[in-house]
């Protein structure tokens, strides 16, 4: 079994100093300034005299032999999932799973923590990294004790395979969940108009979905991407606020969500809220870069404009909100990009009381109570944070209308690696069937079918009057596969061990199985990995 004491307490303070804590009894380790407890429930605490940055707690292991390892992303994934050697600087954010022959051990911690949390092995200990700081900052806790995490360390039995033991690990590092049980199948512009999108294009899109969804039962979505908003910039690529109104290719937003309505389709809408040009006031800004203004969560009132914002687009009519670029916006990196220090650049908050995964959670909460009944989609948001509290969450970076490559890379191997946590974390979403020209339909509706054999989001995204007949009745089945999903559970990789893409998918209640070949015979060649 895994064990729950650790051997070694350390805390660095405010000089970036380590220092080592006793053990003075069982889980509870002290010194002049710190102590450090796991109680009965296996709860992380700190209190703190002094400011503190990190807590780090190390516990013996023994990965001698055959070990395979399998990380956590920060937030989406970037087509680097995959059960892999030990490899000792190998950052796992949030949970690490092991596994040697049939035998696994899991670390993690619950969702929702106070802390940013990592794991590190050697082939002689499992550390846990505790960032506790306030942005860059030391924090001061003024006499208050912090709940930091909540450890979940799991061993599974010879019988679980790759997929059950993740989905169990899931369950138990989030046993109570919120997600929509409504099976979510539409149309999103954005790999097909890349911000070239209109009000028109909108609308043609939500007959479209209403046809090819039509005898289902259930209204599909039509979720208006980056484009839409008064300040949209094509040549200099600004696509923050103000969210107030459309630009002059949509013009009533308002109307355009009673026009899909009465199409047949539901209104969804894209934003990015923590982007600007101008603020209220100066202490509302955490970054600038030349013109752009990255708003600050933890001001009071930059909370109350993002929430302003979203229920302005629940009353237009828009009962889906997609929020994007807030992980980029607060931390300047994107999560594929982040050490152990996570921040790109000094960052001072506006509030100093808290950690920086308490300010996120604060941030989060606000846009789930602003929305009220409307689904939200967290995009570029973090994961652990976001189990819970939004309805779905974009499980890996963006697929790609372009290049199958980029399909491949990030669509495939985020959801065949992240699918465990699906109506257990969130919805998963696996991102859009980006469908054009430039990528042979061979070849991407190989992505459809995975997805529509999955019990996740299905978003198809392309030039309504493009569609050939065969295309049109690929989407029609896979739109009926997608529902009979929600009856019977899925498809789930049948394997996970080996490689980044799983080719054989099996539906564990029917016993049927799909092969996928992800890769063409020859193989094609890539000079470059595509950026969209």
């Amino acid at each position: 079994m895994v064990d729950q004491t650790p051997r070694y307490v350390r805390v660095q303070n405010a000089a970036n100093e380590w220092e080592g804590l006793t053990q003075d009894r069982r889980n509870h380790w002290t010194n002049a300034a710190y102590t450090v407890a796991i109680d009965e429930h296996s709860a992380v605490t700190i209190r703190a005299a002094q400011p503190i940055q990190r807590i780090q707690l190390e516990w013996a292991a023994d990965f001698t032999g055959p070990w395979l390892f399998l990380g956590d992303a920060f937030e989406r994934a970037y087509g680097d999932l995959h059960f892999a050697p030990l490899d000792e600087e190998r950052i796992c954010h949030w949970s690490m799973a092991t596994r040697q022959g049939a035998l696994t051990r899991c670390f993690g911690v619950a969702v929702q923590p106070n802390a940013l949390c990592a794991w590190q092995a050697t082939a002689a200990s499992v550390t846990l990294w505790l960032d506790v700081r306030n942005g860059t900052d030391p924090l001061d806790l003024h006499g208050r004790v912090l709940d930091c995490c909540t450890l979940v360390l799991r061993e599974y039995p010879e019988t679980d395979t790759d997929y059950s033991m993740l989905h169990a690990f899931a369950r138990a590092m989030c046993p109570i969940s919120r997600h929509s049980d409504e099976p979510i199948i539409g149309i999103n512009d954005w790999y097909y108009a890349y911000g070239a999108n209109t009000a028109d294009l909108i609308i043609q899109n939500a007959q479209l979905a209403a046809a090819l969804a039509d005898g289902l039962g259930v209204k599909p979505w039509v979720l208006i991407d980056d484009g839409w908003e008064s300040a949209y910039d094509s040549q200099t690529e600004y696509n923050g606020g103000p969210w107030q109104t459309g630009n002059d290719k949509f013009g009533d937003m308002g109307s355009v969500a009673q026009q899909i309505k009465a199409a047949g389709a539901q209104a969804g809408l894209w934003f990015r809220p923590l982007l600007v040009q101008s603020a209220a006031t100066k202490t509302m800004v955490l970054h600038r870069d030349q013109d752009n203004l990255f708003l600050d969560p933890s001001h009071p009132a930059v909370r109350k404009q993002v929430t302003a914002d979203i229920q302005r687009f629940t009353e237009w009519g828009f009962k889906m909100i997609k929020h994007d670029f807030t992980t980029y916006d607060i931390f300047g990196l994107q999560g594929v990009a982040m050490g152990l220090n996570y921040f790109a650049q000094p960052t001072h908050f506006y509030d100093k009381t808290k950690t920086t995964a308490e300010i996120i959670n604060q941030f989060y909460a606000a846009i789930r109570q602003a929305a009220g009944a409307a689904l939200i989609i967290g995009c570029n948001t973090i994961s652990h944070l976001s189990a819970g509290v939004f309805d779905i969450m974009r499980v890996g970076d963006d697929t790609s209308g372009r290049h199958y490559q980029r399909t491949r890379s990030r669509g495939v191997n985020s959801l065949a690696f992240r699918l465990a946590q699906n109506d257990v974390f969130y919805q998963a979403d696996g991102d859009c069937v980006g469908i054009s020209d430039m990528i042979p339909w061979v070849e991407n509706r190989k992505w459809l079918q995975v997805l529509a054999q999955t019990k996740t989001p299905l978003f198809i995204s392309c030039d309504p009057t493009g569609l050939t007949a065969e295309m049109q009745a690929d989407i029609r089945q896979a739109f009926a596969q997608r529902m009979q999903a929600q009856q019977d559970g899925g498809s789930v990789p049948a394997g996970l061990a080996a490689g980044l893409y799983p080719t054989r998918w099996q539906n564990p209640t029917t016993g049927q199985v799909t092969d996928f070949a992800w890769f063409d015979t020859p193989r094609q060649f890539y000079a470059s990995f595509p950026y969209y």
